[in-house]
């Protein structure tokens, strides 16, 4: 994965990379409700609510951050 190589993102910004699934974008990016426990699996339940995603703190990214 791009970001993590060396030097390329800080401590803060990977943890907030890493918490996140394929899941949680897509709920995200979407108007659906629920997604499969394992989006990558057709054989899990539909049963994640989309509201308990976890989203993203963006200002943990040095991008974002206030100079």
């Amino acid at each position: 994965f791009f970001f993590s190589h060396n030097d390329v993102m800080n401590a803060d910004e990977l943890v907030e990379i890493r918490k996140r699934t394929f899941g949680d974008i897509i709920c995200e990016n979407t108007q659906i409700s629920k997604v499969r426990e394992n989006v990558f699996r057709a054989d899990t339940p539909i049963s994640r609510q989309c509201q308990t995603s976890s989203s993203m703190d963006i200002t943990k990214f040095q991008l974002f951050k206030a100079n």
